[in-house]
């Protein structure tokens, strides 16, 4: 099996510390936590109460320049944001978080340049976190036993994700190794 390939599906890359997987994975959490907001302020502009536009939400006592770059997509959403955005639209803070396999496939997703079927990610996300042991490095065998005990339609949405982040991977991987002076 390919380097890449084996990597997208042995290793938990999402907690690697590249730019690109902090890229991928603070753009999966804006595509989950701004459509959450934006509802909210829907739902708060309707009911003609305040907080229905982002303008409104000066209790934050941010620039509105940086609550744009947030936005935007320009700067990740850090906790101390999220939670005071949820405060001010009266939203649990867990709603503007996507569940750990949302999060794995939209991660996937972005880091495969969105070219991914949203069923493939999500099939993706399921398998590679359902692993037997996650502290225990996985064999050849176990992971080809694994993958047969999927239905084929899975397997062939697993495998399509796994050869598309294979390349970046395999480049992360480099850069974690050489960080840690494993390389």
């Amino acid at each position: 099996m390919d380097e890449g390939v084996t990597l997208a599906l042995t290793q938990m890359w999402w907690s690697w510390h590249t730019r690109e997987i902090r890229q991928a994975l603070a753009a999966a959490l804006l595509d989950h936590w701004l459509p959450q907001a934006q509802k909210a302020m829907q739902k708060n502009l309707k009911a003609g109460s305040r907080h229905g536009h982002w303008n409104d939400v000066t209790a934050l006592q941010r620039n509105p320049r940086n609550i744009r770059r947030v936005i935007q997509g320009q700067s990740a959403a850090t906790g101390g944001f999220l939670l005071g955005i949820a405060a001010v639209l009266r939203l649990e803070v867990q709603m503007l978080y996507p569940t750990t396999r949302e999060w794995v496939a939209g991660a996937a997703g972005r880091l495969c340049r969105r070219n991914l079927a949203e069923g493939d990610g999500r099939a993706y996300a399921a398998f590679v976190l359902e692993r037997p042991s996650p502290d225990k490095a996985c064999s050849e065998k176990e992971l080809q036993r694994r993958l047969e005990a999927v239905s084929p339609e899975s397997r062939a949405a697993v495998l399509r994700v796994a050869r598309a982040l294979g390349a970046s991977l395999q480049r992360a991987d480099k850069k974690v190794r050489a960080w840690e002076g494993e390389a």
